[in-house]
């Protein structure tokens, strides 16, 4: 059994395999070609740390067997493989396809039914949601560094997370549950010393900020 190492991005995948490294784009035609990459190799099956990536979907679907090593595993493995703890896309590949080789009854094999792509499906959207919102948070933060620096040292010196107390001060009356949720501390000194600061006038940093609401609003669902 020859074992493909799939370390997974979101534009392109570095993979190993018999100590051959090569990269493949994340598109049907990078798939296929990672297809063809492997042909030449008897009893083939890959190795990759997430589920719900469409590279997973497209090889499991075309009858492929693909293990599923979790990011704990990974992170042990690499530790065993590489004492020195060097972490790059190569090595991360590596380790996934030397860990399943070497002990494949260990590793959960990936299927989907319908009941599972359907919980698939609402996973990568979990994830999608989850990313936007740190993306939205880091581009409040951008904007406040430029706009009003004094408000970030005086937030920080409170010790709350920025973003999500501008959050707080724009929406926090609207529902402060959502918050709650977020790991945001909604107590009576947070509110005192949040809800007394004045904001700066800026039409995207308002947009950005209710786009955000919304958007942890849909994650809770």
């Amino acid at each position: 059994m020859k074992v493909v190492g799939i370390d997974w991005s979101r534009e392109r995948h570095a993979c190993y395999v018999n100590g051959e490294r090569f990269i493949v784009e994340d598109s049907k035609e990078g798939y296929e070609e990672l297809i063809k990459r492997v042909s030449g190799y008897k009893d083939v099956v890959f190795a990759i740390e997430s589920r719900d990536q469409n590279i997973t979907r497209y090889l499991v679907e075309r009858g492929e067997k693909v293990y599923f090593v979790s990011p704990n595993r990974s992170a042990s493995l690499r530790r065993y493989y590489h004492t020195s703890g060097k972490k790059d896309d190569f090595t991360d590949a590596e380790v996934l396809a030397k860990g399943v080789e070497k002990d494949p009854d260990i590793y959960p094999v990936i299927e989907f039914d319908e009941k599972g792509k359907e919980l698939e499906a609402l996973l990568s959207q979990y994830h999608m949601v989850t990313r936007m919102i740190a993306q939205n948070l880091n581009r409040i933060n951008s904007i406040l560094h430029k706009r009003c620096p004094e408000l970030l040292k005086r937030l920080k010196r409170g010790g709350y997370s920025q973003p999500n107390a501008l959050l707080y001060i724009y929406f926090g009356r609207i529902d402060k549950e959502i918050y709650r949720s977020e790991g945001i501390r909604v107590t009576k000194k947070f509110v005192k010393k949040v809800e007394g600061i004045t904001l700066p006038e800026d039409r995207i940093l308002k947009l950005i900020a209710r786009q955000t609401l919304d958007l942890i609003k849909e994650k809770r669902k």
